[in-house]
């Protein structure tokens, strides 16, 4: 899902590029609000998160 990455300010800040024309299931674009909300359930659950 992610085309590319950039980790600045000593690695406290990572900017994650998302492919073109990601979709669901269900055919509705994958958005960075979507991505941010699965990374923080994940945060959630693990430690390494």
């Amino acid at each position: 899902m992610v085309a590319g990455h950039v980790i600045e300010d000593d690695g406290k800040t990572w900017k994650l590029t998302l492919r073109d024309g990601l979709l669901f299931h269900d055919r509705q674009p994958v958005l960075a609000r979507d991505c941010v909300a699965s990374i923080r359930r994940w945060e959630a659950r693990d430690a390494l998160g």
